[in-house]
């Protein structure tokens, strides 16, 4: 009587060291680095078949899905139902991770402002030039004089 049983594999970390990681773990648990192609190559079977056997319906139909498959411009493995790769998005197809997304726009006055310049340099140095004259200005402020005290200090020579 012959019986199928189907089990994860085993992979090591070949940038922390981890070992004996299952297959079913596209990361490593101890430092987070994307299984890559090499370690995938290197996976070893369980020592226990029986032991490491996938009864859950779920997880078999993950195990049979098919081979995982490499990104090309980050390395790492995704399941074989995976369109896009889950650490770069780059296509299984070979299309581009999408652009990373631009920064929050500027300000238009801000944008314009930086884009030339003269004008830059023109702003930072009326900035300036107000600051000084601010400065220079009296400013006059109500006081109340509470008390007054004088001292008078003499040295005798002889």
């Amino acid at each position: 009587m012959s019986s199928e049983v189907t089990a994860w594999g085993k992979w090591d970390c070949t940038r922390c060291g981890q070992r004996d990681i299952s297959g079913r773990d596209k990361r490593c648990p101890s430092c987070g680095d994307p299984r890559e192609q090499h370690e995938l190559d290197a996976m070893r079977p369980p020592d226990d078949f029986d032991a490491a056997a996938i009864t859950a319906p779920d997880e078999l139909s993950l195990a049979h899905d098919g081979p995982d498959w490499s990104c090309r411009y980050c390395g790492s493995n995704n399941r074989a139902s995976a369109p896009t790769c889950e650490s770069c998005g780059g296509g299984r197809d070979g299309t581009p991770p999408p652009p990373a997304p631009e920064p929050a726009a500027r300000s238009s006055w801000l944008r314009r402002l930086l884009s030339h310049p003269r004008r830059w340099i023109a702003g930072v140095l009326l900035a300036l030039v107000a600051l000084i004259a601010w400065c220079t200005i009296d400013h006059e402020f109500a006081g109340k004089v509470v008390g007054l005290r004088w001292t008078h200090t003499t040295t005798l020579q002889r």
